[in-house]
Order: C-alpha cells, then structure tokens, then sequence
C-alpha cells in the first residue's frame, strides 16, 4: 500500500485545482498512491487508491467534472450577487469580506476523482446533480401572492417588507435596513438583505426569490 494522505471533499471541484480562474497542473498519479476519500452524505471515509482498472474510466470523470464546473459557477454568481446587495448597505464590508473569503475556498478545494472507483461513481454522480438541482431553484424566482395580512399584528421572529410597488412579503427574518433597487435582466428587483437569507422581488409581478 502506498503513503496515505488524509484529503476531506467539501466542495465538488474536479480532480485538478482550480484558482483564480485558472487550472493547475497536477503531476501523473503514482500506481499504488492512496488518500481518504469522505463519502457524500454518510458515507464516512474510505481510503481510494490509485491503480491500473481500479479508478473511474475518463468518460466519467468528464460527466462528473461538467456538473462539479457548472456547480461551481453558480456558487460564485451566487456569492457575487449577495456581495452586490449586501455593498448597499452601511457598515456591511465584513460581511463582504467573508463572502471574499468564501469565494476563494470555492475556488481551490480540491476534489479528487481519479482515485474514485467504478462502484464510486453513480453515489457521487446523484451527489452532484442534487446540489445542482439545489443550486439551480435558489436562482429562480417563483410566483408568490402579495402579503395580505396585517403588518402590526404579524406573527413574532417575522417582518413585512414593502416594495414600492405595493407588493408585501412576509419574512422569518430580521432585515438589514429597508430594500434595495437592481437591475437584473433588464428588470427592476427590489432587493432586501436579511440575516438569514437575501429576498428578491421582480417589482410590478408576484415573482419572488430566497438566497440563502
């Protein structure tokens, strides 16, 4: 058995590093090279060694590499777009550093799926569609019908905002202060910055979204 290394997967990142926006060479794997390998979900750790017939065939480390890359990106539209609002706000620029700080360990954590075995891949495959499913909803925007209670009597832990086109939505939240205008497709978005999540409205329709 050769040297085992410890390596943890936190984020689905190919087995290249991917910093900046730029892809480092990896020099070629030893025969016999092992790491532990932390299973999706319960999986635990298991150690993953590298050897001739052993290892994912290419056709599937490319299928799992373009949805790791396309989870990737949506990470980062995500994070820039908190940056966006939470820029808004005063006395926010921690709060934007941490996001930097976030962003950048998005970018470099490394997967490594060449040690993967063949019995591995359809566990880690189901694994990243499912973030990607996730990933993908938190960008949409969904039809949700204006508040239509009482704002001064709502229920505790929660806060009306009100945009400028009359549209109230009701929140289990605390909000930095008030809602912000942006553009995003050409679309006026009232957007409001909270603890717990960020609130999008698309003004003068139902349309809602949460990023958390």
């Amino acid at each position: 058995m050769g040297n085992t290394k410890v390596v943890a997967i936190i984020a689905p990142i190919a087995g290249i590093l991917i910093a900046l926006g730029m892809i480092i060479y990896m020099p070629p794997l030893a025969e016999g090279e092992c790491i532990m390998i932390t299973m999706p979900g319960d999986g635990g750790s298991v150690e993953r060694c590298i050897g001739e017939g052993k290892n994912l065939d290419s056709d599937q480390i490319k299928k799992l590499n373009e949805i790791i890359e396309h989870n990737i990106q949506l990470k980062l539209d995500q994070i820039e777009q908190k940056q966006e609002l939470l820029s808004l706000y005063e006395n926010q620029q921690d709060q934007i550093d941490e996001l930097e700080k976030e962003s950048q360990k998005v970018k470099q954590d490394p997967v490594k799926l060449e040690y993967l075995q063949p019995s591995d891949y359809d566990v880690f495959l189901r694994s990243f569609e499912s973030e990607k499913m996730m990933l993908e909803k938190n960008q949409e925007y969904y039809e949700q019908e204006s508040y239509s209670g009482d704002c001064k009597s709502r229920p505790a832990g929660t806060v009306c905002i009100k945009f400028s086109d009359g549209y109230l939505w009701l929140v289990e939240d605390s909000i930095l202060g008030g809602w912000k205008v942006l553009e995003e497709n050409g679309q006026q978005i009232g957007a409001a910055a909270g603890y717990k999540a960020s609130y999008y409205h698309i003004l003068n329709t139902n349309l809602v979204k949460i990023m958390k």
